[in-house]
């Protein structure tokens, strides 16, 4: 019965490509309409026109069409897509590049011909995407050797994509380099200095303690269990079940201690690059050496082996603390952006202006400001070569390519609120937005805003009070006066440790606490 439905002769099968044949009809109508709909917008390919909602919105529905449908609208997009105006598309630029790892060959190359064409016509709208693209692969591979804990496994289909974009970025500075290689030598040497001080050797340190300590944690709870196990088989006698308990423990931590003598290399044992690299090896170097030497002595006993480590993080995160913001000069951490100069480098976030008005980077500021959040993101300031500053936030440890979703929401929301022809007696509605470029995968630029107070300083002032108050209060009653008294915890430590009280409360399985993505909605929700 159902191979004679599925005959190709059969009724069914001639039904079935009947609907698919009127389907592609209607789908190639609308394709038609959409070209020829952006072609009244846009006028002649490589004018430079502003989009509107009505042509961002026509250019997401051929994008989505060629991505789902390429088998038969392929050919009929292509053809669309090299007499099109490419400044119309610039408004959708992260959905691009995002296609540029789409799985059908033709798919990426027919937007490689539009984005090629960009690349002639408005190089500073996709010199830092390509950029970035074309070296992150390597990076992302770098960075995991060192600050990764859980030892990630991409899967096929990931490495896959990774490769594909890779690729297709490596086209793009090709074309790039062929007509403006002086912008393209720039931004890359740009590109890769911000990823060099994306975190200075004492941040690097602090930061991959931090993921290690907590990485270990649940390594020493499985080696306990593991010892437990070993030492209620009694049919093995002591000497042999020392030697198993001694070998898992090597086995479970092995990896970790490999993690830091990795880093140990990389900062203390190589030659300082930077003066911040030498004040660096000068302040920690023998502690450090100290701290391996402890480890190493007592790896018969994990929790023995680690505790140096644990400390060496108290003593970092302490100093850290208390140190709060503080600044650096440009020429300590970063000599080669400290000695850029009229530099070719598109200044972020002037995607609508033309090539020929477009502002570039001068000169960098000898000052920048450490932040004193998790990630340390540096406060930058940039010399245009209008003379005016351009100040910057520079990012590390975080894939901005969310927020830059967000702000071209923003943008959008503002081409539909700007839409319409009627005459209001008011000014129009504009959401603020800011130029977020991200810089691969674990960094970027988001623009600085001038004049705002982050809600984070009115909340951290309000805690300081509220321990200066409980301080005064005690030494009032005769409390003897301490130093704790005035000690705040930071935000972190605060959710964690209420966290912490829930779990016992609710006798919450060890499996889910180190497992935050399973952490129950209720319990997060009471904490909030």
């Amino acid at each position: 019965m159902v191979e004679s439905l599925l005959k190709s002769d059969s009724h069914f099968t001639s039904f079935w490509a009947q609907l698919q044949q009127r389907r592609s009809v209607f789908y190639n109508l609308a394709v038609t309409s959409y070209f020829s709909y952006i072609a009244q917008l846009g006028g002649k390919t490589g004018t430079a026109n502003k989009g509107t909602i009505d042509s961002v919105s026509a250019n997401l529905r051929i994008l989505g069409l060629l991505a789902k449908h390429a088998d038969f609208l392929h050919d009929i997009i292509d053809q669309g897509l090299r007499v099109t105006n490419e400044h119309l598309w610039k408004d959708i630029l992260p959905q691009l590049f995002a296609r540029l790892s789409h799985p059908v060959k033709e798919v990426r190359e027919s937007l490689l011909g539009l984005l090629s064409r960009l690349c002639y016509s408005a190089p500073h709208t996709v010199v830092f995407q390509a950029v970035a693209g074309a070296s992150s692969s390597m990076l992302v591979a770098t960075d995991d050797d060192v600050l990764e804990t859980n030892e990630r496994d991409y899967d096929e289909s990931s490495n896959r994509e990774r490769c594909l974009m890779f690729e297709g970025c490596r086209v793009l500075v090709s074309v790039l380099e062929l007509h403006y290689p002086k912008l393209v030598k720039d931004v890359r040497e740009f590109v890769n200095e911000l990823q060099r001080i994306n975190l200075l050797n004492e941040e690097r340190w602090m930061f991959v303690l931090a993921n290690l300590d907590h990485e270990m944690e649940k390594r020493l709870d499985q080696i306990r269990t593991e010892t437990e196990k070993t030492v209620n088989a009694l049919h093995l006698d002591e000497k042999t079940r020392l030697e198993i308990v001694s070998e898992k423990s090597r086995l479970i931590t092995s990896s970790v201690y490999r993690i830091l003598d990795d880093l140990y290399e990389r900062t203390c044992l190589r030659e300082p690059a930077t003066q911040n690299e030498r004040f660096f090896v000068q302040a920690y170097g023998e502690k450090l050496q100290s701290v391996f030497e402890q480890s190493r002595a007592n790896r018969k006993s994990a929790e023995k082996s680690w505790a140096p480590f644990k400390h060496m993080l108290g003593i970092l995160m302490q100093k850290n603390s208390r140190r709060g913001g503080h600044s650096l000069q440009m020429p300590e951490i970063s000599p080669i952006l400290s000695e850029l100069s009229k530099s070719s480098i598109p200044i972020p976030g002037q995607e609508n202006m033309e090539f020929s008005e477009v502002v570039t980077i001068d000169r960098v500021l000898k000052s920048v400001l450490i932040l004193p959040t998790k990630t340390r993101p540096k406060k930058i300031a940039f010399v245009g070569s209008e003379g005016k500053e351009h100040m910057f936030l520079f990012k590390g440890q975080e894939d901005l390519h969310l927020d830059e979703r967000i702000m071209q929401l923003l943008h959008i929301c503002n081409l539909m609120l700007a839409g319409g022809s009627s005459k209001r007696s008011w000014p129009p509605y504009c959401a603020h937005h800011y130029a977020v470029t991200p810089l691969g995968t674990r960094s970027g630029l988001i623009q600085w805003v001038s004049g705002a107070t982050p809600m984070f300083h009115i909340y951290r002032k309000w805690q300081l009070r509220q321990a200066q108050i409980k301080h005064s209060m005690e030494r009032k009653t005769g409390v003897p006066a301490t130093t704790a008294a005035l000690d705040v915890d930071r935000p972190t430590d605060l959710f964690q440790k209420k966290m912490r009280g829930l779990f016992t409360a609710h006798n919450v399985e060890t499996a889910i606490i180190v497992d935050r993505s399973k952490w129950p909605q209720n319990l997060l929700r009471e904490v909030f």
